[in-house]
């Protein structure tokens, strides 16, 4: 199960990627997100955060013709900017519930 979805992703931004490439950036993300973030202790309202607006980062990374939502639609550095920052502080509000990849890594 996805912890976002299509709509959230065209919430933050106007592209002319098909659902199917944007469910396949959401794939993406949340098996990378199972690999940092130790999902069981980190709530689904902070894991939709996350997984929306990463898929939405690396759609805008990815879209050339892509568009912020909002007041960042004219300018793609500001909402590359805007996208960064919320994924940054969602990934800070995950913190306790990071793993060490490299800890990891060390033990198998």
């Amino acid at each position: 199960m996805s912890y976002s979805n299509v709509d959230d992703v065209r919430a933050i931004i106007d592209t002319d990627m098909t659902n199917a490439e944007i469910e396949t950036l959401i794939e993406e993300v949340d098996a990378l997100m199972d690999l940092r973030i130790n999902t069981g202790s980190i709530g689904a309202f902070v894991l939709r955060a996350i997984s929306r607006s990463w898929a939405a980062y690396r759609g805008f990374l990815k879209d050339p013709n892509s568009s912020g939502i909002g007041e960042y639609k004219e300018d793609r550095g500001k909402t590359i900017g805007w996208l960064k920052e919320e994924l940054d502080l969602y990934m800070r509000a995950a913190d306790g519930g990071l793993t060490l990849v490299a800890a990891r890594e060390e033990l198998s």
